[in-house]
């Protein structure tokens, strides 16, 4: 009976241990200092399995299918969509040649009007596209707020959204109407981050704007390398104009 509960105590601390490395894998895994390929890694952190549009930009030198991305099987080559379990993760490198240009968006595939999809948008592996290429990320909510998500950047080149906002880790979004002030977020209507002009005509309340150009996150492109992670945190329907 004793070699019985010493087998169970042993198996729950090796339970336990394997938590916990898993937990430590989600921060570290695939950072690799050596290598110039940022990963582009996405994540429910959800209770609830989460539908997940990945939208692309395409052109040449640029990723211009989503087929084989996260799984996605789709028609239309610049967008499709794929489901991710609660706690579960996926993560996608570019080939070394391409650059990869698009948006991750919840629930719903991007629209403006009339109810607006909340961005996760990202520009990463570029350095050969142009002079002085950046890396950049940023959460548009300018059409409106759909979800709730953040990202968290590990590794590569230090990312910043200004000379105030240096050293920049992590961005997050709010609810509607609490999106001013925050960094790497375009609040609701503020297409230009520090104003409105050209928002959409559906958007008759526009937040306050950013009072200086915090929206976009970026770096240096040739400082490319680690993680960017996309984390869906919720949905929040109430909040869809």
């Amino acid at each position: 009976m004793k070699k019985i509960l010493s087998i169970l105590a042993l198996s729950l601390i090796l339970f336990s241990c394997e938590t916990k490395i898993e937990e430590k894998i989600d921060v570290n895994v695939n950072i690799n200092a050596d290598s110039a390929i940022t990963l582009l890694r996405i994540k429910n952190s959800n209770p609830d399995t989460a539908l997940v549009y990945l939208t692309l930009g395409g052109g040449a030198g640029w990723v211009s299918n989503v087929n084989g991305i996260f799984g996605i099987v789709s028609t239309n080559l610049l967008q499709g969509s794929f489901k991710l379990a609660p706690n579960d993760s996926l993560d996608y490198s570019t080939p070394d040649s391409l650059a990869i240009m698009g948006n991750i968006s919840f629930a719903y595939a991007p629209v403006n009007c009339p109810v607006g999809i909340t961005l996760y948008e990202f520009t990463l592996n570029n350095a050969g596209t142009v002079n002085m290429a950046q890396e950049t990320i940023e959460i548009s909510c300018v059409a409106g707020v759909s979800s709730l998500g953040r990202f968290t950047l590990y590794g590569g080149g230090t990312w910043e959204a200004n000379q105030n906002y240096m050293n920049v880790t992590t961005i997050y979004n709010d609810s509607m109407g609490k999106n001013t002030g925050l960094v790497g977020v375009y609040p609701y209507g503020c297409t230009n981050c520090t104003n409105t002009a050209g928002m959409p005509t559906c958007i008759t309340n526009p937040e306050t704007p950013q009072t200086q150009n915090i929206c976009n996150i970026s770096r240096n492109a040739n400082n490319s390398g680690g993680i960017v992670k996309i984390e869906f945190l919720g949905l929040i329907n109430n909040q869809l104009k």
